[in-house]
């Protein structure tokens, strides 16, 4: 598998400067949804594999998705992700990297930001 062979390729470098390897989990486009599953286990492995650190975006994309269907996370060519998305990547790797979140974000209801929060800290904990 490509994504496995890379991982270890990068790992080996990123541990070579003394660094971490963290994995940014994507997601399907619109029309692959139901691939999510093997999506996550596809990241989840090759984080595992090189003991790097997994940045579970398309988790939390679910799980924001189960709190509020009607997020608006892909952008309109149905694979990248809207600003909305790109802001709830962000956020999912901020908190990884940090254990924390910040304040608020511009631009960002909060009753939409709590909504993104949550979802990120349920993404973590799977």
């Amino acid at each position: 598998m490509l994504l496995n062979a890379y991982v270890q390729e990068f790992a080996a470098e990123i541990r070579r400067v003394k660094a971490e390897p963290v994995i940014y989990m994507v997601w399907p486009s619109r029309a692959r949804a139901p691939d999510f599953d093997g999506v996550s286990q596809s990241y989840a492995g090759a984080a595992a594999l090189v003991k790097g650190l997994l940045c579970p975006a398309g988790d939390a994309w679910r799980a924001a998705w189960r709190r509020d269907p009607a997020l608006a996370l892909y952008g309109p060519d149905g694979f990248h992700p809207s600003p909305l998305g790109s802001t709830l990547a962000a956020l999912t790797i901020f908190h990884r990297l940090t254990g924390t979140f910040p304040r608020a974000i511009d631009g960002v209801p909060p009753r939409t930001y709590e909504t993104l929060k949550a979802a990120v800290t349920e993404a973590s904990r799977e």
